[in-house]
């Protein structure tokens, strides 16, 4: 059975160590769009006259909330990716010098006897 190093519902690579920001951007993000909804199914006048502000700007919040977190995901996946070249580049290069010493297999993996 295979263990779990990383916190429940976060991915094992992330930006900030700290696992309560993703949570506190878990719970704010739920609510504002609950919010939100709250906009579409009931009519503004009945709440307030400070309602529609506030609303937009829980929207705006949550919105460039989403957006730091889009970004961090869009870095981590260059990060990865750019870990996977520089690995297929070093088994080249060992391809390469391999060869190059009379190996000849082209492949850097060898047999133990």
């Amino acid at each position: 059975v295979m263990r779990r190093t990383y916190p429940l519902l976060l991915r094992p690579r992330r930006v900030y160590k700290r696992a309560w920001v993703y949570y506190v951007a878990m719970i704010t993000n739920f609510f504002a769009r609950c919010s939100w909804s709250l906009t579409l199914s009931v009519r503004s006048s009945l709440l307030g006259p400070a309602f529609k502000p506030a609303m937009t700007l829980l929207e705006v919040f949550r919105r460039a909330q989403w957006l730091v977190y889009r970004c961090e995901n869009q870095l981590l996946q260059l990060r990865r990716r750019r870990r996977a070249a520089r690995a297929t580049v070093a088994a080249a290069a060992a391809d390469a010098v391999d060869s190059a010493l009379g190996g000849g297999s082209g492949t850097t993996a060898t047999a133990v006897p």
